[in-house]
């Protein structure tokens, strides 16, 4: 009996195989960086293994320069887009307004109009 698989399984073992050769990886080295033996990588990018755990998808996305969501097959964008820097001045005023109701965020908004002139009334 000829086993079905579905198209988003084939999807993850083709992009986790096609990553791992082109960024020139064995199967032995991509393995020991995510403490699997080479046969489970194998087994991985050969659908004998259809239940990979998300840390491992991560982390082999993560060692190939891609994305999980694109070796997932829900995007066919690879790139990796680099995380913004926020400074903790700005994540102290965004955890602080998140606490303030409608009437003090208001106050809070027009004191920065009022200390800069940068700003507009456009939503982002």
């Amino acid at each position: 009996m000829e086993v079905k698989y579905t198209k988003t399984q084939e999807t993850i073992a083709r992009r986790l195989k096609e990553k791992r050769e082109e960024k020139g990886f064995t199967l032995e080295e991509a393995a020991k960086h995510i403490n699997v033996s080479k046969v489970t990588l194998h087994r991985y990018e050969n659908l004998n293994i259809l239940n990979i755990p998300s840390d491992k998808i991560e982390t082999l996305a993560k060692l190939y320069g891609t994305t999980p969501k694109y070796i997932m097959g829900w995007s066919d964008d690879d790139a990796v887009t680099p995380k913004e820097e926020v400074s903790p001045t700005y994540r102290w005023v965004a955890r602080n307004a998140k606490k303030m109701n409608e009437k003090e965020l208001e106050k809070l908004q027009s004191l920065m109009k009022l200390t800069f002139d940068i700003f507009d009334d456009e939503e982002e």
